[in-house]
């Protein structure tokens, strides 16, 4: 299958050679214009990335990647690799604050979560990929959205060893066969390539389709993670800005029933990085406390504090799980 206006010239890379040594292949055979398909995130599909980020003037012009079983890194989002060695700071442990301290504002880094990438992406995921999972690729379509050039399908019921005709360790029972996996990624390789080769026919009416059915499968993944988690992957949000949602519902299933004449009003919840200062424990510092106010009429207007935590602990420091209130006291 090739998109129209254009003929197929497949190079499969020898682990060996490299992505580099593909692209070199391709040019040996006149090839004067390629898109790049990588698979896994530990292999072909970081390979490629990496390859196309390092690579301004390759032998053949890259027109696009299909990250297959992949998707564009996390180190692609420039706010992102901005602020890595921004979270990598651990909490200090000495007498005084045997459960770590970290200091307020010390991971303040605001900045966007889109992603920068020279070359068009489609990253096509499995259903049952229990290796790469799918929630991956909710995270690509958020962080992507509105981005043009940049696509997220997903392949139901492909999981993902069956391309590869193969049982990987952790991944889930596929639902199509090999063949049937194979026919719909070489569809939307197809389709993916007439919209970023110069010339080439317009994709097939199956494309848009392909890409509205992903975004309403992987739509409820997306509003758990952004609307309700609030979480910081995929959103600008760090430790002291934004907010969970998904917390201040759990603090109200928490206070109802309310009393008669009650009713709930504005609820919020507010990312707070509880650290020790002054020798004052953090819970019973006003600006930690969570703030339930009711209005003469009985409706009721609720603040709660969460913590965002990102805190690497070895298994000693947990007990073997028996040390829980260690690790939360923080």
């Amino acid at each position: 299958m090739a998109a129209a206006g254009y003929s197929l010239t497949a190079v499969v890379a020898r682990p060996q050679d490299g992505v580099a040594g593909g692209v070199a292949a391709l040019a040996a055979a006149n090839v004067t214009e390629a898109v790049l398909v990588g698979h896994s995130m530990t292999t072909g599909g970081a390979a490629v990335q990496e390859y196309i980020a390092a690579t301004p003037a390759p032998a053949v012009a890259v027109r696009g990647a299909v990250l297959l079983s992949a998707f564009l890194q996390r180190a692609r989002r420039p706010g992102f690799a901005a602020c890595a060695a921004t979270h990598g700071v651990q909490p200090a442990w000495d007498l005084r604050h045997p459960g770590g301290v970290l200091k307020d504002h010390v991971h303040d880094c605001p900045g966007s979560a889109v992603p920068a990438f020279p070359v068009p992406t489609l990253s096509i995921g499995g259903e049952l990929d229990g290796v790469v999972r799918v929630t991956r690729f909710a995270e690509a379509a958020h962080t992507q959205r509105g981005l043009a050039g940049h696509y997220v399908a997903v392949v139901r019921g492909m999981n993902h060893g069956v391309l590869l005709g193969a049982s990987v360790p952790g991944d889930l029972q596929a639902e199509v066969t090999r063949q049937a996996a194979a026919a719909a990624v070489a569809e939307l390789f197809v389709d993916f390539a007439a919209t970023v080769l110069p010339g080439a026919a317009p994709p097939a009416p199956r494309w848009r389709a392909a890409l509205e059915t992903a975004a309403a499968f992987l739509a409820p993944m997306v509003t758990a993670l952004v609307d309700l988690e609030g979480s910081w992957l995929l959103t600008s949000n760090y430790d002291e800005a934004g907010g969970s949602p998904w917390a201040a519902q759990a603090q109200r299933a928490m206070v109802e029933p309310l009393p008669e004449a009650h009713a709930w009003g504005a609820q919020g919840n507010e990312f707070h990085l509880l650290s020790d200062e002054g020798r004052i424990p953090p819970y019973y510092r006003h600006k930690h406390r969570a703030n339930l106010t009711a209005a003469a009429d009985g409706t009721l207007a609720a603040t709660t504090v969460a913590q965002l935590r990102y805190l690497e602990v070895s298994l000693a420091a947990v007990g073997a799980g028996l040390n829980g209130w260690g690790i939360i006291k923080e």
